[in-house]
């Protein structure tokens, strides 16, 4: 798969779910999934593989990309109809970020 292929996949994929989409984190979780995407090894350290990446792509903070998409992540999960949560995530009460994003 291309590169614009994947990013458009994952765009899609995201459109069943309540994000907003204007906001910044909703692009740092589009990159999150995109390296993930590329490489299944980089799920071992997400702040180094990930995170890291993503934040020297925006020039910030891991720690502020991982913020971010945390409250992005609960943002959507409250706004989403349970029917589609279910459908991905089962019974999950809480959704961390690594679960969201693998």
């Amino acid at each position: 798969m291309k590169n614009i292929e994947i990013y458009e996949k994952i765009i899609g994929e995201l459109a069943k779910f309540k994000f907003t989409r204007s906001s910044i984190a909703y692009q740092y979780l589009i990159e999150s999934i995109y390296i993930v995407c590329n490489d299944d090894l980089t799920i071992k350290n997400f702040k180094e593989n990930v995170y890291l990446k993503v934040a020297k792509k925006y020039d910030t903070k891991s720690d502020n990309v991982i913020w971010c998409i945390s409250k992005a992540l609960k943002i959507m999960y409250l706004n989403t109809e349970e029917s589609i949560l279910k459908e991905y995530f089962l019974n999950c009460l809480y959704l961390c970020i690594s679960h969201f994003v693998y």
